[in-house]
């Protein structure tokens, strides 16, 4: 008697159950290899691109159900794991998320501090200054928990001794994640302080910082929304502020003409950058020395966005005062509708710090004493009242310093239509003169104002 598996069987039998053996062996070959792939990849490298955006979609989603029902309606796109496809929901183009626009502002505001804890906002470009935190940030989405917790251990619950800087809205700390990793951490001040503008600052810093991408501004890492801490994560730049440089003797003895010049000229470039290559012109509405901050080569970056504002043409764009005394604008004095021209004071005051050393509260008002006045005061020279501490620039570069100084009093016009823009500037700053002839020693401060 032949056994079960002897008896012969139809051809298109016996090839489909061979053909789903084989089918059976070969998955069962690739989950295993799969299985050990993912486990190698969870114990080495932070998870792939979908499974961020299950995890930013899952955030989402429980967010969307402790809202109300009315709430829920208005979000009725947002269903399943793909979040790009989700209306208000914008991503870039690693497909993370990287803004959300709701109809709704409660509805923003809710996103901002109740559901978007440590979700990463953006990806880094490829840049080497970025590529030492490369390890630390990949989790940043995957795990914004152990993120959370490492900041917390490295700055010792936020210990004073960390503290490298103090803002209007929060304080700066220098947080080592791991070694060679250095990040500076912005905690927001305490939500009791002054809750309303502390969270407005935080909510306008990051909306800032998704919309704006150049060499001459601070990098945001991330952020996260805490009920204990909240703060901002961005690359740590090892120069400290512009003012901190200035105010120190010896250091400031070593920056040099050439590197205050291009200090200068990066802000210039930046503040053009914002004012009129962004969707939206961006006013910073805080340019001062303590917000620069520099790098190891001297390059300059602007930082503290919490007093930034986006203009909208469609709106009147008046706001409450914002800015640092001695660096804002007259004409905020008696109003205080927000514009670009207010940047540009701010930045006339801050080339003529750079220049001179110090700030230059008393020469503005000297000469704005003065302007109408037949006087002896234009005929200061210049080289009197550039930083002593260095010797006089000499050939191209003393053409750069008299280029500063003339555009500076230009931006420091009374009249904001009379101020140049900060495009106009970074373009005078860029053009290469001719030689100057022996001259310098000669400049008066009235001869570059009738010059403007």
């Amino acid at each position: 008697m032949m056994s079960l598996v002897e008896k012969p069987l139809p051809n298109c039998i016996s090839v489909l159950i061979r053909v789903l053996l084989t089918t059976i062996i070969i998955i069962l070959v690739l989950a295993s290899s799969s299985q050990f792939a993912i486990s190698s990849s969870f114990a080495t490298s932070p998870p792939n691109m979908a499974t961020r955006m299950g995890r930013e979609a899952e955030a989402l989603l429980e967010w969307k159900a402790s809202l109300d029902n009315q709430s829920q309606f208005r979000l009725s796109s947002w269903v399943g794991n793909i979040t790009c496809h989700w209306v208000g929901i914008a991503c870039n183009n690693f497909s993370s998320i990287s803004h959300i626009n709701l109809p709704d502002s409660a509805l923003k505001v809710g996103i901002f501090y109740a559901f978007l804890k440590c979700l990463r906002l953006r990806n880094k470009l490829n840049n080497p200054r970025e590529a030492q935190n490369d390890n630390m940030f990949a989790i940043w989405s995957y795990d914004g928990k152990m993120v959370y917790e490492r900041i917390i251990e490295a700055t010792e619950e936020f210990d004073s001794k960390h503290c490298v800087g103090v803002g209007g809205c929060g304080s700066v700390y220098k947080a080592e994640l791991q070694p060679g990793q250095v990040v500076a951490v912005k905690k927001l001040h305490s939500i009791q302080d002054n809750g309303i503008a502390n969270a407005k600052a935080f909510e306008n810093e990051i909306r800032t910082l998704l919309e704006i991408k150049h060499r001459n501004l601070v990098k945001l890492y991330g952020f996260c929304s805490h009920p204990r801490h909240s703060f901002l994560v961005y690359e740590f730049l090892e120069g400290g502020s512009l003012k901190e440089l200035l105010s120190n003797k010896e250091e400031a003895i070593n920056f040099e003409w050439a590197k205050r010049v291009n200090i200068v000229k990066g802000v210039a470039d930046a503040l053009s950058y914002m004012h009129h290559d962004c969707s939206l012109p961006i006013v910073h509405r805080d340019i001062s020395s303590k917000n620069i901050l520099l790098d190891s080569e001297y390059v300059a970056h602007i930082s503290d966005f919490g007093t930034a504002r986006l203009l909208k043409p469609d709106s009147s764009n008046w706001t409450s005062f914002a800015g640092t005394f001695g660096y804002t604008a007259p004409e905020l004095a008696y109003r205080m509708e927000v514009n670009e021209k207010c940047d540009v004071y701010s930045f006339g005051v801050l080339a003529l710090e750079v220049i001179m050393g110090k700030h230059p509260g008393d020469l503005i008002l000297f000469l704005s004493s003065s302007l109408t006045a037949t006087s002896t005061t234009h005929n200061i020279l210049l080289k009197n009242t550039l930083d002593q501490r260095l010797k006089p620039p000499k050939n191209q570069v003393a053409l750069k310093v008299v280029s500063i100084a003339k555009l500076a009093f230009a931006c420091l016009a009374t009249n904001p239509k009379s101020r140049p823009t900060m495009q106009e500037v970074s373009h005078e700053l860029s053009i290469v003169r001719a030689p100057m002839p022996e001259v310098f020693d000669m400049l008066t401060l009235g001869l570059l104002f009738n010059r403007v």
